[in-house]
């Protein structure tokens, strides 16, 4: 037969769970983003990410996560931070964005510029080269993947491993509640038991009854057995 569902979590629970993923989520991708010569931004684009995964880890923790879940996430939030904070910080050594500035056109004679508007503000502002460019956080995290492919795995493990972690914890958490909530309920019956109406006195203890008085008259005296003997050991009889 189907198991039942696992209870539903408050939300006070599954964002604090939320945020403690996040928390290690954001410690491993900042760990992995500094050990590849990674800059890091302010403590506002830190917080921006931090709250990003908080966010995505609270949709998935709804009910008590399985190991599964808990390693998918912690990998999947490494991940996010790290590519977050290459695009925000870059890395030492990246090439600067080459700009080139395009002076004003110089109107014909001295009535003033020439043209629409539009060609004006075109005029005045700097312009980037025409040829699209990949971003250098892109190809400097494909440069270490290709490079340094044990480096990424050992990125990998590591979530992993913390994964397994957490999960350990997600249990000794529910077995925690579990065992909480068992208590609570037996002090209450407990209190609502000492409140309410005194119990019943319980039953007096019944004489032990011999077996010699089940047993018919015939059984506890054959026939032909003589009452011989003293006056006291008849009357016992």
């Amino acid at each position: 037969m189907p198991s039942p569902p696992s209870p539903r979590v408050s939300g006070l629970l599954r964002w604090t769970r939320a945020l403690a993923v996040a928390a290690v989520a954001l410690a491993l991708g900042t760990v992995a983003h500094v050990a590849a010569d990674g800059r890091l931004p302010g403590a506002m684009g830190l917080s921006v990410l931090l709250g990003a995964t908080t966010g995505f880890s609270a949709a998935f923790l709804g009910r008590p996560a399985s190991r599964g879940r808990l390693v998918g996430l912690v990998v999947t939030g490494q991940a996010f931070v790290h590519t977050g904070l290459s695009a925000m910080a870059g890395h030492r050594g990246d090439p600067a964005q080459h700009v080139v500035h395009v002076l004003p056109a110089v109107p014909a004679s001295g009535t003033g510029p020439r043209g629409t508007l539009f060609e004006q503000y075109e005029a005045s502002r700097p312009a980037v080269d025409a040829v699209p460019t990949v971003p250098a956080w892109v190809t400097h995290a494909i440069d270490d993947a290709v490079q340094h492919p044990w480096m990424v795995l050992a990125h990998v493990l590591a979530a992993v491993l913390v994964g397994c972690w957490l999960a350990v914890g997600e249990r000794a958490l529910w077995a925690v509640l579990a065992l909480t909530l068992a208590w609570a309920v037996t002090l209450v019956r407990s209190l609502s038991g000492a409140l309410g109406t005194p119990a019943a006195p319980p039953a007096p203890a019944s004489r032990p009854i011999s077996t010699a008085r089940l047993l018919p008259t015939a059984l506890r005296h054959p026939p032909g057995t003589s009452r011989r003997g003293p006056p006291a050991l008849l009357a016992a009889r």
